[in-house]
């Protein structure tokens, strides 16, 4: 018995390593006018631990904001009046027990800006 409580903890330990951060990438692609408001909704429940966080902003916007409501958590995006193009963001979610991020997932938001 002794023996097996001794590999169940060996294997919690080493199977908790730093090592074991898991990073998901994901992409998607929005078109907004250079004269609209883009609001992409990430979550309904906002969290108590870990989170959102812009982690490469956009070039060419006049609002790129993560914002907390009442109904959850959008992404907000607002283009430079004369910008037509490609804008790229990426927003990462991090999940956290307060003590450790134990995953991340990194979203690419690649906005298509026309006139």
């Amino acid at each position: 018995m002794r023996n097996f409580v001794f590999v169940l903890i060996s294997v919690f330990l080493f199977g908790c390593s730093g090592d074991s951060l898991k990073t998901g990438k994901i992409a998607d692609t929005y078109s907004v006018s250079n004269t609209e408001t883009l609001e992409i909704f990430l979550t309904e429940a906002i969290p108590i631990e870990g989170g959102y966080n812009i982690s490469q902003q956009a070039e060419h916007f006049t609002v790129s904001e993560i914002q907390y409501r009442d109904k959850g958590i959008y992404y907000v995006y607002v283009p430079e009046a004369d910008f037509t193009g490609e804008d790229v963001v990426k927003i990462t979610r991090a999940d956290s027990n307060g003590a450790t991020v134990y995953a991340k997932t990194v979203t690419t938001y690649n906005i298509d800006v026309t006139e």
